[in-house]
């Protein structure tokens, strides 16, 4: 009988560790994860806010006002190009894989955002529609709706 419960209660403690240290690797995991979606949140709303930033200060918009009502009172055609680096959006760049992680409202947010200001910034880069030149007002109007539809998004991701 002795030999029979040393058997069980060997039996009982190797189950006993094995749940344990399953329970602390999934908790460690979930920490980790936990700890590295906070971070990348972190990360790219710092990038957003700093995107947002220099849309305002640097006036793009209102660049865009003055080249449509140029081009709406001239007729002219009117080229508009701003010297954008490649890796304005480093952070987003890096991290695109791991954007899942984040609340789905929040990831769908950051993604809208960054398209709608690639967007404007594919067209003000070279072989870019106002970078080559319009004569269309309408073409600033939309790039200037563009960037208030992101700095907009950029708000409610502050809140």
């Amino acid at each position: 009988m002795d030999v029979e419960m040393g058997t069980v209660l060997t039996a009982a403690a190797t189950v006993l560790v094995a749940v344990a240290a399953a329970i602390g690797s999934i908790t460690t995991g979930w920490l980790e994860r936990r700890h590295k979606k906070r971070a990348i949140a972190a990360a790219l709303l710092a990038e957003v806010s700093a995107l947002s930033a220099i849309i305002r200060r640097r006036k793009y918009r209102e660049d865009l006002d003055e080249a449509a009502e140029h081009v709406r009172v001239t007729g002219d055609c009117y080229q508009l190009t701003v010297p954008v680096p490649s890796h304005y959006c480093r952070v987003y760049a890096a991290n695109l894989t791991a954007i899942g992680l984040l609340d789905p409202d929040q990831a769908s947010k950051l993604v809208e955002f960054y398209q709608l200001v690639d967007s404007v910034v594919q067209d003000v880069s070279p072989g870019g529609v106002l970078a080559s030149g319009s004569d269309s007002a309408a073409d600033f109007t939309d790039a200037k709706d563009l960037l208030n539809d992101a700095l907009a998004i950029a708000e409610l991701l502050r809140q």
